[in-house]
């Protein structure tokens, strides 16, 4: 992810390419008993305090750092022409804050993981039964478990 992180906005990553390695990415986690080979890919990308397992998403990550790039290009336009000349690039256009961009994707990708009939019916009916803060805890605390625990708990929910 550093590699991915540090040349977001330089390097013109095309969507096949950041599937790709999003793809890779489950792959080799699913060899080591990370996330299980049935539970749902939306959910092993959301943050734990919404019921995911947390992992970064190439695509969001890109996602972000582009987005941050275009705010610190923003704001320092006006320190020389150079970077004038960069803020003109229509490449760097068309992101809203980071902070937005996080929080939009975050939406869609719980939005997602609600909407699949079978996946998504824990995350529908938690709300009914519980507080959120109490049906996720077990995943925000450190508790000791195993990966392959974790991963087999998510499933079962899922």
């Amino acid at each position: 992810m550093p590699v991915i992180t540090y040349t977001a906005g330089i390097i013109d990553w095309n969507k096949k390419e950041i599937q790709d390695l999003d793809r890779m990415t489950r792959k080799t986690m699913n060899m080591y008993g990370g996330p299980h080979p049935r539970a749902d890919i939306h959910r092993l990308y959301l943050p734990g305090k919404e019921g995911g397992r947390g992992l970064r998403e190439v695509a969001a990550t890109v996602r972000f750092q582009c987005a941050g790039l275009q705010g610190y290009i923003n704001k320092a336009k006006e320190k020389g022409p150079l970077i004038e000349a960069v803020w003109k690039h229509p490449s760097i256009k068309g992101y809203k804050s980071k902070k937005e961009e996080m929080e939009v994707w975050e939406t869609e990708n719980t939005t997602k993981w609600t909407s699949i009939h079978l996946h998504g019916q824990y995350k529908r009916q938690v709300p009914e039964i519980t507080s959120m803060e109490n049906a996720y805890k077990w995943m925000r605390e450190s508790t000791g478990l195993k990966i392959e625990t974790e991963a087999l708990i998510t499933a079962a929910q899922d």
